[in-house]
């Protein structure tokens, strides 16, 4: 191991963590955890825990996975951002006893949103490095989507007042919105180094403030090693085309249904729909209302753990996001597994998904378009196999290992 790592301590900190909600920034935390510890890195974990196991703000010790965690106890509320929920000053009490029994060299912060963005100055306080992995757009846009009405996409972020002019601190108080704004922008102040995995989003930063010299651009890596042994099953005489993440509005899934109806050919094709069971019933409905049982198939939430059973499943995958995306992880994992992409052209997807060379871009937002890309891989399905080893080529050198290794740099 490198001498000038044999002996640092880094703590990890993150909203959430595994087993618990393992979204694609909670993933990419731990994954990158063990990658340090794997190069003799001393790792530990802090992080909120919203599976109602652990009281509110009382904190439990546990491991995952070979990496200590000290989980804190949050609700829904902590996470809503109708709430204040950037300040925790229970959860701030938790990370400070962390931070002396732990001792750690580097404080690295994912998203602190929910658990408490006040987390960064005590771990500069307390003589720490502080890292900070930009994963949306939560330091400066309070629905972390840069949304505002519909599809529209925010272009003034000083303004966030047009959208919502108060926030609730829980005490049924109203707390202006920029007191949000002003919070932040003083914790990313005291950060030394952030990292941002896609430029799209670095330059996304710069524009709200931050300094360009403190940003560094490493795409987030990919267990290449796992989704490069996926092996498809033989294809049922149909295309079939896959979604895999949240159910919700700005992930573009009625865009997909939309784009379904519009096909004519739908006996040639299956759209496999997994993620989580919340809007479920009314994505369901909304697919029986149009008649399209018959070539969608609802799988369910899957854990991580298992994605390569849907990956065996999946000829193309398809990501219809209406809001800027930094660098989704099912397009990495998809594309180590030599499975061709569909996805929106927008935020930091064209800089994984190269149009026409390894999937396909469509315009956000337009079923019409959507639907003619999905037809060309029903009208040429070689370009199945074509497009999804092109894929390959192109992230197969993005190991978490080598990325780790940038980021130790970072570190030292």
């Amino acid at each position: 191991m490198p001498d000038e790592c044999s002996l640092k301590k880094v703590l990890i900190c993150s909203n959430v963590y595994p087993p618990h909600f393992t979204g694609g920034a909670e993933l990419i935390a731990h994954y990158q955890s063990k990658a340090l510890q794997a190069r003799g890195y001393h790792i530990a974990i802090f992080a909120g825990d919203d599976s109602e196991i652990t009281p509110r703000y009382a904190m439990a010790e546990d491991e995952y996975e070979g990496l200590p965690v000290f989980r804190i106890g949050l609700n829904r509320e902590d996470f809503s951002w109708e709430y204040v929920n950037f300040f925790r000053p229970q959860v701030e009490q938790h990370f400070r006893r962390v931070l002396h029994a732990f001792s750690p060299d580097v404080v690295h912060v994912h998203n602190p949103i929910g658990l408490s963005a006040g987390i960064i100055r005590a771990a500069k306080a307390y003589g720490a490095k502080v890292v900070v992995t930009l994963h949306d757009h939560w330091g400066f846009c309070f629905k972390n989507t840069l949304l505002k009405s519909g599809a529209e996409i925010c272009q003034d972020y000083s303004r966030c007042a047009q959208c919502m002019a108060f926030v609730d601190d829980g005490a049924q108080r109203r707390i202006p919105i920029r007191m949000r704004r002003d919070f932040l922008s003083l914790q990313l102040d005291a950060v030394d180094a952030f990292i941002s995995p896609s430029l799209y989003l670095a330059e996304t930063y710069v524009r709200a403030g931050l300094p360009v010299s403190k940003i560094n651009r490493i795409w987030y890596g990919i267990d290449v090693e796992r989704f490069s042994k996926v092996v498809k099953t033989p294809r049922p005489g149909k295309v079939r085309f896959t979604y895999i993440g949240y159910f919700g509005l700005h992930k573009g899934i009625h865009v997909l249904i939309e784009a379904l109806r519009l096909i004519r050919l739908r006996e040639a094709l299956v759209l496999n729909l997994v993620g989580s069971v919340e809007f479920q019933p009314e994505i369901r409905e909304r697919v029986e209302s149009l008649g399209l049982s018959a070539n969608v198939k609802f799988w369910g939430k899957v854990d991580h753990t298992h994605i390569e059973s849907v990956l065996r499943e999946t000829d193309v995958l398809i990501l219809p996001s209406i809001w800027p995306e930094n660098q989704p992880v099912t397009i990495t994992e998809a594309m180590a597994s030599k499975t061709a992409v569909i996805a929106s052209d927008t935020g930091g997807i064209p800089e994984l998904v190269i149009n026409e060379e390894t999937g396909y871009l469509f315009r956000p937002g337009s079923a019409v378009d959507l639907a003619e890309r999905m037809l060309q891989f029903v009208a040429h399905p070689e370009l199945i196999q074509t497009l999804g080893a092109n894929g390959f080529e192109r992230i197969k050198n993005v190991t978490y290992d080598r990325q780790v290794e940038r980021i130790a740099r970072i570190y030292n």
